[in-house]
């Protein structure tokens, strides 16, 4: 499985504290069958960000590919970012000032608590304008798509991919974010699924696996292994990714979760 939603480098932002805590969380990974990680830190204009420097960051990435050998664990490290919206992304990332995935055109963009929606679409078409494919990060935590997760379709016809919270399909962050994120992923208003793991035990650790478990039930075992290994890693390749058409969500009295 591919994670492209981590923060697995250490003493930048709120995840790990050091090389031991980075450690912790790449073997919870590899336990959870997550051979490919993206390190995702947060990005400058974030409240959770302490550091964040590319240099430094590249630093990191390089350290962590050798703890990672000497502890012959399998795991794959691609360096990316949690961009906090912002009318200047374009141009950061031009001047270096701003990492993607790797050496894709890939972009990671956050979705905060509460944000303007003619914002947030204003940050998406400045990125793709520019060239970049928009990754959203965990909308099932924002309370404009809480609100009304129809609100994803046009994003995902323009091109954009969501990720969704693998703690929350699962329901380790209530049953509320549990609910909105099962029916993204019933009506394909959701593509991916990333870990977005701070730790590696706790509510903000891995849970890949029970995550795929679930969205298996819920779309089968093909499309949830595409939202898993199959469009991650074309994302990462900046190939031609066929999204699924998605579904409006309409109030109904039967089981909404039943499968098609």
């Amino acid at each position: 499985m591919y994670d492209l939603h981590c923060h697995i480098l250490p003493g930048i932002d709120d995840g790990p504290a050091d090389w031991s805590g980075s450690l912790a969380i790449a073997r919870a990974l590899v336990a959870e069958g997550v051979t490919c990680v993206a390190a995702t830190p947060h990005g400058p204009g974030s409240s959770q960000s302490r550091i964040y420097l590319p240099s430094r960051l590249r630093d990191l990435v390089v350290q962590l590919r050798e703890y990672l050998q000497r502890a012959k664990l399998g795991l794959q490290v691609v360096l990316g970012t949690e961009m906090v919206v912002a009318s200047d992304l374009t141009e950061r990332l031009r001047q270096g000032d701003l990492l993607g995935y790797g050496t894709s055109r890939a972009v990671l963009l956050e979705t905060p608590a509460h944000i303007v929606i003619e914002h947030l679409q204003r940050s998406i078409f400045d990125l793709q304008l520019a060239g970049h494919r928009v990754i959203l990060a965990h909308p099932e935590r924002t309370r404009v798509f809480q609100d009304n997760p129809n609100l994803l379709i046009p994003l995902i016809e323009r091109g954009v991919v969501v990720q969704i919270t693998a703690a929350s399909l699962v329901g380790w962050h209530g049953q509320r974010l549990q609910d909105i994120t099962t029916q993204m992923v019933y009506h394909n208003l959701a593509q991916i699924i990333a870990s977005d793991a701070h730790a590696p035990t706790g509510a903000r650790a891995p849970a890949m696996r029970e995550a795929f478990q679930v969205a298996t039930q819920l779309v089968g075992e093909h499309r949830a292994r595409r939202m898993v290994e199959e469009l991650p890693h074309l994302l990462l390749s900046d190939a031609q990714i066929p999204l699924a058409e998605p579904y409006f969500i309409q109030p109904q009295k039967q089981r909404w979760w039943r499968r098609r």
